[in-house]
């Protein structure tokens, strides 16, 4: 029998799950009670707990906190996070701490059940693993631990062409490794490509965002379709619909569900994404039809967070457009502007020209390119008649290879947007026009104080890179961005302690510290000091 422990600073939360669920179905037989994480702390030390289902957000210790204390104390407990709070540094977190699972409030208790269903499945593997010791087992552990990664880099040979096995061979292998498919069936390729975040992300986190977009995928798409998620080896998101041999699947269905993880993703991810859907293929005819869909999303620059079927898409060489030329780009008109710091006229432009070529209907990856170049023929120019290299400003990264990711005109203009913004900051600076943007940088921190703000908001509020406004500021200033904003909070803090009747807690929230601890912490670290103590002395 099995012991879970439910902890959420919300009483209600907690008696909703320890009495809204047939826990005995799991064979729970134990369920303990906490309100916040000392008190979850004295239960698992008194009890063997198998399960731990914690919010992540609490007053004092958070459920992060506690999953760290767990790993260390209690290293057989599995854990199930809750949140109230889509956002994917939560959920970044949690993976790297070994939580199971994490679901969003207000959650169903038939997804609880079954999430801890399978935490508590994944505890009597642990208990297994740490019981037995035969070598035969072990290995049996091992392969069924490597099947979904065997399976994955199985479909993945065969969506590439390393491998083109033998009809019988490719028996062997859907056999060998589990797949519900014979060798004469077919599958329904689905291409996820995930077009923009509307946060900024490092290359880690976007790796984390995608795992859990396809595990959506998973759940959405194939909720009532058989099938499996992939990623490709050269990083392309694949969904596969298992259809068996003269079974076809229902393609509006296919479509509706495509919809729905759209705007799931846009929902609950913050981003833009599409899906092209390619048509029932004899498996050794996939790698065909999977070139088929990346040319579809190759040449789609117009349409964004759609649902693209193949059955739809125009004959192969047929021009975007109609075969439609647009008028040439003014990149005269583009440097001149530029030259005179006429960022939001020329940024306007280019946006007005984006405008016109969608009312005509000549929108397509020929003209994405053109723009692209016109915008580097505008910094260019603009750059060397006054002697300067464009690559003192961005650096070759940042200026040339974007485009290999632009695939849409919105993303385009967001990256003309930063492109011109930032050049023009640095042409203006090496004028004499540097110390007007700190100046604007400063008063924005100064006129929000009172709230949580990071670096990517104020590079947002003067268009700028945050990278590059970083080192700018730095440069200009000699002081860190960080560092000058825990001054100004500090400073206002400060005058708030000694001039003000105020609580430690509402000068807390006051400078931007939604934490009370955080700000104690913080203040006494730039002050050696804490707030009483500064307001007493």
């Amino acid at each position: 029998m099995h012991s879970l422990l439910i902890v959420d600073d919300e009483r209600t939360a907690v008696r909703g799950l320890s009495q809204g669920i047939e826990w005995s179905e799991l064979g729970v037989s134990e369920v303990y009670e906490a309100y916040n994480a000392k008190q979850a702390k004295e239960l698992l030390a008194a009890h063997d707990i198998h399960l731990l289902i914690c919010d992540i957000e609490m007053p004092g210790q958070s459920g992060i906190e506690l999953l760290e204390w767990v790993n260390e104390h209690s290293e057989g407990t599995v854990s199930i996070f809750l949140t109230g709070h889509a956002d994917f540094q939560y959920a970044r977190k949690a993976l790297q701490l070994g939580s199971q699972d994490y679901l969003l409030k207000p959650v169903r208790h038939e997804a609880v059940q079954d999430a801890a269903g399978q935490a508590l499945a994944r505890w009597r593997q642990n208990r297994q693993t740490r019981s037995f010791g035969e070598l035969h087992e072990q290995y049996v552990r091992q392969w069924e631990a490597q099947l979904p990664y065997l399976v994955e880099r199985f479909w993945q040979d065969l969506v590439n062409r390393r491998t083109t096995p033998r009809p019988h061979e490719l028996e062997a292998a859907l056999k060998q490794y589990g797949i519900p498919l014979r060798g004469e069936d077919g599958v329904l390729p689905i291409l996820v490509s995930v077009e923009m975040w509307k946060e900024e992300l490092t290359a880690r986190d976007e790796e984390i965002m995608e795992y859990a977009l396809r595990k959506v995928a998973a759940e959405v798409i194939l909720e009532a379709l058989p099938g499996t998620v992939l990623l490709d080896r050269s990083g392309i998101n694949l969904v596969l619909v298992y259809a068996p041999c003269g079974r076809t699947p229902d393609m509006d269905e296919v479509r509706r569900l495509c919809r729905e993880y759209v705007r799931y993703g846009e929902r609950h991810f913050k981003c833009s994404l599409s899906c092209y859907v390619g048509e029932r293929t004899e498996l050794l005819q996939l790698p065909g039809i999977f070139q088929d869909l990346l040319e579809m999303e190759r040449v789609n620059v117009s349409a964004s967070g759609t649902v693209q079927m193949k059955a739809d898409a125009p004959a192969a060489g047929e021009p975007p457009g109609g075969g439609r030329t647009a008028p040439p780009v003014p990149v005269a008109d583009w440097v001149l502007l530029f030259e005179h710091g006429r960022t939001a006229e020329l940024i306007g432009g280019i946006e007005e020209r984006c405008a016109a070529l969608e009312n005509r209907g000549s929108l397509s990856k020929e003209e994405l390119e053109c723009l692209y170049a016109g915008v580097l023929y505008t910094l260019f120019t603009a750059f060397h008649k006054k002697g300067l290299s464009v690559y003192d400003a961005f650096g070759r990264r940042d200026l040339i290879d974007p485009v290999s990711g632009i695939r849409s005109f919105s993303q385009l203009l967001q990256w003309a947007g930063r492109a011109v913004s930032t050049g023009s900051t640095y042409y203006q600076a090496h004028a004499g026009g540097g110390s007007e943007l700190i100046g604007r940088v400063k008063q924005y921190i100064a006129g929000h104080l009172h709230e949580e703000f990071s670096r990517e908001d104020i590079a947002e509020a003067v268009y700028l890179n945050p990278s590059y406004l970083s080192r700018l500021f730095k440069k200009q200033t000699g002081v860190s961005l960080s560092d000058y904003i825990i001054q100004e909070r500090m400073a206002e803090a400060k005058r708030q302690l000694a001039g003000t009747g105020l609580s430690i807690g509402q000068i807390a929230e006051g400078v931007g510290y939604m934490n009370v601890s955080h700000f104690i912490t913080m203040f006494k670290k730039v002050t050696g000091v804490t707030p009483m103590s500064y307001r007493k002395g």
